[in-house]
């Protein structure tokens, strides 16, 4: 029945994009980067974002009967993009304000990018760490992907020197007086994700309409529709 009431779903999306009106009920709009914080974690992004990039590489060589350099073109141009599937690594990142011992008696708060093991919805860090990718790569992005199609297997540390090297040194430290509300990282379901690859493809596919959230149909009550209904469908 569940995998029915996902269709009946996908049918009502579907019928809202093709007639582009919505149901009063839109996403969240983009939000906003942490700016501040951009230049303190583009190095450890820059890092997670070449490893990404590495290890999506790998997988495309594995399932490609014979590699051509626009598939990792096209894999890397969408790296830095979270609502892609090649971004969706940013996802999973959640920026952390730690403590790290710098001497025995002195204290270095540090801003760092740590996994989650788990893709959380995109908040204002998610789009900060998107940020930081993007002002890492936008500039290396087609240099990248020459580098990937030539790499080795095992060429992951040389990839992260090259590509790497100006924010590394550039980094900025956490400033004496700075001060961040923490954002808390909003799981995404199986069923989240689920629905929300299908809007992405529905709107690749031209037909525009809004992107809802699965709990924007939440309240729906499927049980009153017509049971002859229901059973067309599921044929």
């Amino acid at each position: 029945m569940e995998g029915l009431k996902l269709l009946v779903l996908f049918c009502m999306i579907l019928s809202i994009s093709a007639f582009g009106k919505g149901m009063g009920v839109k996403a969240d709009p983009r939000a906003e980067p942490l700016k501040k914080e951009i230049p303190i974690i583009a190095y450890d992004v820059c890092l997670r974002a070449v490893e990404s990039s590495f290890l999506q590489s790998n997988e495309i060589r594995k399932t490609s009967v014979k590699l051509h350099e626009d598939q990792l073109a096209d894999m890397v141009e969408n790296l830095c993009e979270p609502s892609e599937k090649e971004g969706k690594w940013i996802r999973a990142l959640e920026i952390v304000l730690s403590d790290e011992t710098e001497t025995k008696s002195r204290q270095k708060e540090l801003l760092v990018v740590e996994h989650k093991g788990e893709y959380g919805k995109c908040g204002r860090e998610c789009e900060t760490i998107a940020a930081a990718c993007r002002k890492s790569l936008d500039n290396d992005l087609l240099d990248l992907s020459e580098a990937l199609y030539k790499q080795k297997p095992s060429a992951l540390a040389k990839l992260q020197s090259k590509f790497c090297k100006k924010q590394k040194k550039n980094k900025k430290p956490v400033p004496n007086d700075f001060k961040r509300k923490d954002e808390k990282f909003n799981v995404m379901s199986e069923d989240d994700i689920k629905m929300e690859d299908m809007q992405k493809s529905m709107q690749k596919s031209r037909l525009g309409g809004t992107m809802y959230h699965r709990d924007d149909f939440a309240g729906m009550d499927f049980s009153s529709m017509d049971e002859d209904m229901l059973g067309d469908m599921g044929q």
